[in-house]
């Protein structure tokens, strides 16, 4: 009887032991592609379901060319790549919709093949640097080119200027917390100016105007819905909205610098960085680092659908994390 109290003992430790193990494995950091030795730089990411997702490499070297699209189907474990090349132009940006692609730069473009081969479909745009790109549908979409934001309802063919900033600056980010509402951000630093702003719609991206508050070169910004969300600006702060953006709160002013940043709700969120991945459980009061970057590699971007994350940075990797 003795002996199978301490058989029946080391099992029940034995078996906390192994989850135990499991779930610190599964709120670990994994690396599940490394570009690094081909000299790729992640550019862009974007998921169209829990399951589907795109991310957009780069070749480090030269302005313009070879572009890799890699593709998972099973939530990011796996990633299988297309290559393509552009003259004279090289895709930033990307926006995932249904089966169809869409890509901005110098112009903008579409792909119905998994990113196999690219359509230009800016003819009426001019051909300077492209920023943000948010498609709705595959007919609706949003652009920046520098201080200005162009619409389109008919796929591309053409392109009306919905709004234009009074600033010798540009937009950065553009965010759609819904088919109804989307906020617009931006600053400089230059010389002795450091100032940001931030734009808003209503109206499906239709009309745009300029909210009051001022801030900082905004850097990053998340909302979590029409009224709630964060900006993270060129000082190191952080600051939240409850009212849509008509008053803000500051959160906290030792944040690094060009974060990207993903809110899970008003208490936990994650960003990234030159140094590494943060994570808060308590509103972007405290944040505590759960991976570390390795010298001269800085997250690009980072995104959630359900239950897991990716991670990409400028060094060529993609990063994991099951929540």
């Amino acid at each position: 009887m003795k002996e199978f109290s301490i058989l029946f003992l080391t099992c029940i430790l034995f078996s906390l032991s192994c989850k135990k193990d499991k779930n610190a494995q599964k709120n670990m950091w994994v690396t599940v592609l490394d570009l690094k030795e081909k000299n790729f730089t992640f550019r862009d990411v974007d998921f169209l379901n829990e399951n589907t997702g795109y991310a957009l490499a780069l070749k480090i070297e030269g302005i313009a060319g070879n572009h890799t699209l890699w593709r998972t189907d099973d939530g990011g474990k796996t990633w299988a790549s297309n290559n393509f090349y552009l003259k004279d132009d090289f895709i930033t940006n990307i926006s995932a919709v249904n089966d169809t692609l869409f890509g901005s730069s110098k112009q903008v473009y579409h792909s119905d093949d998994n990113g196999l081969s690219w359509k230009s479909i800016s003819p009426s745009l001019t051909l300077v640097p492209k920023g943000d790109i948010v498609f709705s549908d595959t007919q609706t979409g949003t652009i920046i080119e520098c201080n200005s934001l162009f619409k389109t309802t008919n796929r591309g063919e053409t392109w009306k200027e919905v709004f234009n900033i009074p600033y010798m600056s540009c937009f950065s980010h553009l965010f759609f917390t819904s088919n109804k509402t989307a906020y617009a951000i931006g600053g400089s630093v230059h010389d002795n100016t450091n100032f940001g702003f931030i734009a808003k719609s209503e109206d499906e991206g239709q009309n745009w105007k300029l909210l009051e508050a001022k801030f900082a070169n905004i850097t990053d910004c998340y909302f979590l819905n029409d009224k709630t969300g964060f900006v993270f600006t060129f000082n190191e702060e952080l600051f939240k909205t409850t009212d849509g953006g008509n008053n803000w709160k500051l959160i906290n002013n030792k944040i690094e610098l060009y974060p990207k940043s993903f809110f899970l709700s008003e208490k936990e969120g994650y960003y990234g960085g030159m140094f590494g991945i943060f994570h808060t459980t308590d509103g972007g009061l405290t944040w505590k680092k759960e991976y570390t970057t390795n010298e001269g590699d800085v997250i690009t971007d980072i995104t959630f659908k359900g239950k897991t994350s990716i991670v990409i940075t400028s060094k060529g990797l993609i990063l994991r994390k099951q929540i």
